[in-house]
């Protein structure tokens, strides 16, 4: 690569008019560079060189750079884009979610509703998110503003990702968004604040708590314990996504819908058993699990108001405890038996939820999940996970190297793995399983990072998405970066102002943020520093200020473009960023 060769003005030379000092540079340059001064050796005649000089560094990203020439040194503009010498070139290293159409960034259909989990830190007051490929801690959010108050424990993932968590105790719903550093910035403070790793923010400073709803004040002896949450996503035939979810108060007898997008409770109705745990299945019913009594419960959702709700009510041999619906929109409940119910016929049958000597200490199942492959398990508390065959349940064995735990709540993750989650020694049992009952891989040491997590329901989202036929819905969100080298080494680079020429039709956004720091290399342990979201900001934005305000400098530059489409518009709707302009200048350094 050719490197910049510049004339630094000395002393003297700044006391002459900026004219000859012009020309006297002008010379000097072309001696110590060996380049013709002359206007012909550029492109035109004010004197801007249009040419890949090296003024800027041609090398990071490979990006044409324009310079002028002035008194002071150059100021030079790389220009990136449709109608730009440098096109857009989104890849694997330097974007997500994004491709190119008719040379402009744009969305692609992305999920990152994949491989997540939500595991309630109840004795904490709040909850974390953990990548269920690499065991990761993600971010960790107070669920209310109770502190361990909130007693959160039941949680439910809709169909983006994102997580309502039930405060118990708190008598209270928060649903948390699982963008991450992409969440929208709730709190209007010019950036996404949240949560990374076990990092936690305070009460209302996290921008991915999207919002908390109490539903009212626990009085001795009776209250609205939440014990039950279910998150329901309806896809409307133009791509619209009508958001809900379901929440259950437990010595109220009462089941609240709540709009899934705001928190406003919608309605509210009496039903004839305390509700314990929640499943939906695949026409709409919502199946409620009674502790107390040997009943389960059902309302359907499809013709549910205030006022107008029925609910079903089926005995079971048994009292119930945790509830699932399988592939086969069979009804599956804990509690001392196992228990499938079949609406279609009225059939029940039950299996001991334990054998032995463990069944005369009271075993009995907790958490239950059904997976995609037919099998059914169950968090047996200290005798360990129940594995059974959901079409004959008599086939049925405990995990080796599950018992001795108190497995709590189980879910199924998008990979097929199980997770079962100890409450009283704080962490995840991870089974990954094979096709025979007994084919089982155990990892005991997972997610050791939560605190007594008394934690079950869906925490994946992937029994919403087994017992509706439900798809993971599009999250319309993607990324691209483009790495800027600015002045060598020796002048420090005076980076100035970022333009763009996008389209944002409503419902969509584009956010620009940036990173400098002295090296490339250097450059993926630089803060992040926010600068424009479109709408409502317009071009041009001041990067020096920026800069300044973070007492930050450096000679490469990393600029990212986020793309957004709002959730609730049409799954289709893509922003479009047809080019983007950084500009900057060099001083003149004379050799």
């Amino acid at each position: 690569m050719m490197q910049p060769c510049h004339i630094r003005p000395t002393n003297h030379l700044k006391s002459l008019p900026s004219q000859i000092v012009a020309i006297l540079l002008g010379s000097m340059a072309a001696m110590a560079c060996g380049t013709d001064p002359s206007p012909t050796n550029r492109s035109d005649a004010d004197g801007s060189d249009t040419g890949a000089s090296g003024l800027g560094g041609s090398g990071a990203g490979g990006n044409e750079t324009t310079c002028q020439d002035d008194s002071d040194g150059a100021l030079c503009q790389v220009n990136v884009g449709v109608g730009t010498p440098n096109v857009f070139d989104p890849n694997a290293d330097n974007s997500n979610g994004v491709t190119t159409q008719d040379g402009a960034v744009v969305l692609t259909s992305r999920s990152l509703a994949s491989h997540f989990i939500w595991i309630a830190n109840t004795g904490e007051g709040s909850v974390s998110k953990f990548d269920t490929r690499t065991f990761e801690e993600l971010g960790r959010y107070m669920t209310g503003p109770a502190g361990t108050g909130n007693d959160p424990s039941r949680t439910s993932v809709n169909s983006f990702g994102d997580v309502y968590v039930g405060n118990r105790n708190g008598a209270s719903v928060t649903r948390i968004s699982v963008l991450g550093e992409m969440c929208e910035d709730h709190n209007q403070d010019g950036a996404s604040t949240t949560s990374d790793g076990t990092s936690m923010l305070p009460w209302g400073e996290d921008d991915c708590v999207m919002w908390h709803t109490n539903l009212g004040t626990r009085t001795a002896g009776r209250g609205r314990v939440v014990r039950a949450v279910a998150a329901q996503d309806v896809e409307q035939a133009d791509g619209t996504v009508d958001q809900f979810v379901w929440v259950g108060a437990h010595e109220d007898r009462r089941v609240f819908k709540l709009n899934g997008l705001t928190g406003e409770v919608l309605f509210h109705v009496d039903v004839p058993i305390r509700p314990y745990g929640f499943a939906l299945d695949g026409k709409g019913q919502l199946w409620i699990a009674s502790q107390d009594r040997a009943q389960i419960a059902s309302i359907d959702t499809n013709n549910c108001s205030a006022g107008a709700c029925s609910a079903q009510v089926v005995r079971l041999p048994s009292r119930g405890y945790g509830i699932t619906v399988d592939t086969k929109q069979r009804i599956w409940i804990g509690g001392p038996f196992i228990t499938r119910y079949t609406p279609e016929t009225g059939e029940i049958v039950q299996e001991p939820a334990a054998t032995g000597a463990m069944a005369e200490i009271g075993g009995m199942a907790h958490g239950i999940a059904a997976d995609a492959n037919g099998w059914i398990w169950a968090a047996g508390f200290q005798m360990g996970v129940i594995r059974l065959n959901a079409d004959n349940p008599s086939e049925r064995t405990t995990v080796r190297d599950t018992s001795g735990y108190e497995n709590k709540g189980v879910a199924v993750d998008t990979d097929g793995k199980i997770w079962s989650i100890a409450r009283t020694q704080s962490r995840a049992i991870v089974m990954t399983p094979g096709p025979g009952l007994n084919d089982v891989t155990v990892n005991p040491d997972v997610a050791t990072s939560i605190k007594f997590p008394y934690t079950y329901s869906d925490m994946t989202g992937v029994q919403l998405m087994l017992a509706t036929g439900a798809r993971t819905l599009v999250v319309p969100l993607g990324s691209y970066r483009r790495v800027l080298q600015g002045c060598d080494a020796q002048d420090p680079t005076d980076w100035r102002e970022l333009e763009w020429d996008a389209e944002t039709p409503t419902g969509t956004s584009i956010s620009f943020r940036f990173r400098i720091a002295a090296t490339e290399a250097d450059l993926v342990q630089a803060e992040w520093l926010p600068l424009a979201t479109v709408p409502p900001d317009s071009p041009p934005v001041s990067i020096q200020r920026a800069i300044e305000n973070a007492n930050q400098s450096g000679d490469f530059l990393e600029l990212e473009a986020s793309l957004r489409s709002m959730r609730e518009g049409p799954s289709n709707l893509s922003p479009r960023l047809n080019s983007f302009g950084v500009s900057y200048a060099c001083p003149r350094t004379l050799n």
